[in-house]
């Protein structure tokens, strides 16, 4: 008997480390499911108690902002990984090492799906404060705009504006925790536009991703999150219970792991691996390219990729928005204009392309600039942002001394146009801008050809809008002037809303900007480049 307890202890001490990741995974769980236990049992705050300062109100009020913000950076977290990505490590683009691509798209994979398992998981008494900051944290940049307006002080006001907006959002969207409700919610996120505004679009956070943008592929990514976070750390299937020592073992084992495998597959469907590209381009002395995939894949728009990066110059600016306005900055500004015109020539380039309002003028009543324009347009095409008759943002393309305008269709909200009624747009209009009247738009989306190519016109704002890809144009080119908002994160999350359209319908997007990165994107994650670009100093 002794030997055969022996054989026993025996067996249980080499049988402990097999089950050692299994106790680690399982403790990892139930400390989770008891923090989200715990926020869940938060009490209930009462406005009358935090106004007579009640203390255990105010710990309460504590508790749920702590947690709200904790939520809100996890929920957030992708975006500002893309930017150290980019900024400091000088991924994505196709220069970049393999590896550094490689890792900058796993990373960004794993970051969106804590995103949403954060959505699916947020306990229903912080769902306001988990929306307040997530909207500071992705949004604060619109406030940056009123530092050039007579009140920059509004800018706090603005924050909290922003907050109670999303976390008001959220507040309706997460009011039940059942999974199904969640995901349904979640689905429809990117579909609410408050003010016309709609730069909080959950699938985008997974343009850089190894999934794929589609409907579809947001759907499998979205199921095979919350079939994870039902078998992990759920349990509002009501499975028997095996133990009350730990809501982990609420479910069979068995069950669960079907439930995993279920979820795994969901996302593993999500996936698109040939969307990912990887091309690197190198120039030789004769200015021709070659490429090859880091990833076994090859672009369809090789040649059109091609033609585009040796016939094109992107400029990239960097006026101040202050100077930039100012009247005496404008001969300057001019100067640089033309005299990077002139070095896109010299580069061998057939056409230049500039940013929004580089000329901040009414260029269509200022005669003598436009023949200048004109004049020097019989080797180059020319493409600038500027202001025309009577009241539009305009994209000007001159060439062999033909001018084409197209004005800007979709206005930014507050900047070009109030989403108000009238009797409040005015006064406001007034009051920020000193203007009695928004901007004027054009009624659709418009065209221009160049090169026996058709190219679709994207005005900044217009170029992160889901009306302007509804035909899916292959060719896009976008002028942006982020100097409202620098510095801060919106360049990237407006990089970001560029991918995820361009990956969707299969466009290739010229992009040259003020105060922000000037790039050609493609529609695969890992093929943008940087190469064509001219930068402008003031």
């Amino acid at each position: 008997m002794k030997k055969n307890h022996k054989k026993n202890n025996s067996s249980k001490k080499s049988s402990t480390p097999h089950l050692l990741p299994y106790k680690i995974f399982k403790n990892m769980a139930d400390f989770f499911y008891s923090k989200l236990d715990f926020i869940s049992n938060i009490p209930k705050l009462s406005l009358l108690s935090l106004v007579r300062f009640d203390k255990s109100q105010w710990q309460n009020f504590a508790l749920l902002n702590y947690y709200g913000l904790i939520f809100g950076i996890l929920f957030s977290a992708w975006l500002y990984a893309f930017v150290g990505i980019v900024e400091v490590c000088g991924g994505f683009s196709d220069s970049a090492s393999m590896w550094l691509n490689i890792f900058g798209v796993i990373a960004l994979s794993a970051l969106g799906i804590v995103s949403i398992a954060c959505y699916l998981l947020a306990p229903v008494r912080i769902r306001f404060y988990f929306g307040f900051f997530a909207g500071i944290l992705l949004l604060y940049w619109i406030a940056l705009s009123f530092r050039y307006t007579p009140f920059p002080f509004l800018i706090p006001l603005v924050w909290l504006g922003i907050g109670f907006i999303i976390g008001a959002i959220f507040w309706i969207l997460l009011f039940f925790k059942h999974i199904i409700f969640r995901i349904f919610t979640l689905m429809i996120l990117g579909s609410i536009h408050p003010f016309g505004f709609d730069w909080l679009v959950p699938q985008s956070f997974f343009a850089y991703s190894a999934f794929g943008v589609s409907e579809w592929d947001f759907l499998f990514v979205v199921v095979g999150v919350a079939s994870l976070v039902v078998a992990l750390l759920r349990s509002d299937i009501n499975f028997p219970k095996k133990s009350k020592k730990s809501r982990f073992s609420n479910t069979r084992p068995s069950v669960r792991i079907c439930v995993g495998f279920f979820g795994v597959i969901s996302l593993a469907l999500a996936l698109d691996i040939g969307g990912l590209g990887g091309r690197h381009t190198q120039t030789s002395t004769d200015s021709s390219a070659k490429s090859n995939s880091q990833f076994g894949t090859k672009s369809s728009t090789d040649s059109s990729d091609l033609f585009l990066r040796e016939n094109f110059a992107l400029a990239q600016t960097y006026f101040k928005q202050d100077f930039k306005w100012s009247k005496s900055a404008l001969d300057e500004i001019k100067e640089a204009t033309f005299s990077t015109i002139e070095q896109a020539k010299t580069n061998g380039k057939k056409a230049i392309i500039l940013p929004e309002t580089i000329l901040p003028i009414v260029l269509d009543s200022q005669i003598a600039t436009l023949e200048e324009l004109q004049s020097i347009s019989d080797d180059i095409a020319i493409i600038l942002g500027a202001f025309s008759k009577p009241n539009f943002n305009s994209t000007y393309i001159i060439y062999k001394g033909d001018v084409q305008i197209l004005n800007k269709v979709i206005l930014a909200p507050f900047g070009e146009k109030m989403p108000l009624p009238d009797f409040l747009a005015k006064p406001l209009l007034k009051l920020f801008f000193g203007i009695d009247e928004g901007l004027d738009s054009a009624s659709v989306p418009q065209d221009f050809r160049l090169f026996r190519r058709v190219f679709r016109n994207a005005i900044c704002y217009e170029g992160t809008s889901k009306e302007l890809y509804a035909d899916s144009p292959n060719l896009v080119v976008m002028i942006s002037n982020n100097g409202w908002f620098y510095p801060s994160i919106e360049p990237y999350l407006q990089r970001t809303l560029m991918k995820y359209y361009a990956r969707k319908a299969k466009s290739t997007i010229l992009h040259s900007a003020n105060l922000s990165p000037s790039f050609i994107l493609s529609s695969k994650v890992l093929d943008d480049n940087f190469d064509t670009v001219i930068h402008i100093k003031d």
